[in-house]
């Protein structure tokens, strides 16, 4: 892979969904301010009272073209414990599966409970659906008769009816 390829690839891996600019997929980048981009940091764009805004400033100053170090250890985003960054390759953001997987599950778990059983409502209500479809173009082929075993009509429940309570005393 050639010197050019390589870094498009790692501004793509950087950018991630973004949008690049025409200039930038013409295989330039557009002129940037380096003093400008040195002197930015991620509390300009992120929250402040973050613990570790390391991480934040090193990618915002690294994709707005400033030469910066790359952070030696940075803290677990879960438990705050000091992480060994490596030389190459992606931030670490969690020390640890576990803290990865603790994040995972609060993330999970803070969703609105009622938005998830709404989707799972609809998911039901689509599988309905699809079932219905599917049991009329096998009626049509004739592969199953009019009426299976789940589409049975109910008998008539017997009417309800109150009864009057016997009190052993009367």
């Amino acid at each position: 892979m050639s010197l050019a390829a390589e870094r498009r690839s790692h501004r793509r891996r950087m950018l991630g969904n973004c949008r690049m600019s025409s200039l930038s997929r013409l295989g330039s980048l557009p002129a940037v301010d380096l003093d400008f981009a040195s002197q930015l940091s991620s509390r300009d764009i992120f929250d402040p009272e973050m613990t570790d805004n390391r991480r934040y400033d090193y990618t915002f100053r690294k994709l707005h073209g400033a030469k910066v170090k790359r952070p030696k250890t940075l803290r677990c985003i879960w438990c705050k414990e000091k992480i060994a960054v490596k030389p190459q390759g992606r931030l670490p953001a969690y020390c640890s599966h576990s803290c990865r997987q603790r994040a995972y599950e609060r993330a999970k778990w803070q969703q609105p409970h009622l938005l998830a059983l709404h989707k799972d409502l609809k998911r039901l209500a689509i599988r309905a659906e699809i079932r219905k479809e599917a049991m009329e173009l096998l009626r049509q082929m004739g592969l199953v008769g009019a009426t299976t075993a789940s589409e049975k009509p109910r008998s008539a429940r017997p009417a309800l009816r109150v009864v009057p309570t016997t009190d052993p005393e009367e």
